[in-house]
C-alpha cells in the first residue's frame, strides 16, 4: 500500500536502512532483485539509479 511504502521511504531516508521484508532466502533474492531493477525514480530529477538492497539473515 502507498501509505506502508511512504513509511519506508522516510525510515531509510532517516537512518539510511529499511527492512522490506523477513522472509525465505528465494524470496529474499528476488525482492532484492527486483529493488535493484526499478531503475532511477522518473520523479526524482537528480536520481541517478536503483535503491540498493542487500539480503541480511534475520536477527535471532
Amino acid at each position: 500500500p502507498l501509505e506502508k511504502g511512504y513509511e519506508m521511504a522516510r525510515e531509510v531516508d532517516d537512518t539510511g536502512r529499511v527492512v522490506v521484508a523477513t522472509t525465505n532466502l528465494e524470496q529474499a533474492e528476488l525482492k532484492r532483485d527486483q529493488i535493484q531493477a526499478f531503475g532511477p525514480d522518473p520523479l526524482i530529477p537528480r536520481c541517478k539509479g536503483s535503491m540498493s538492497a542487500t539480503v541480511e539473515p534475520a536477527s535471532a
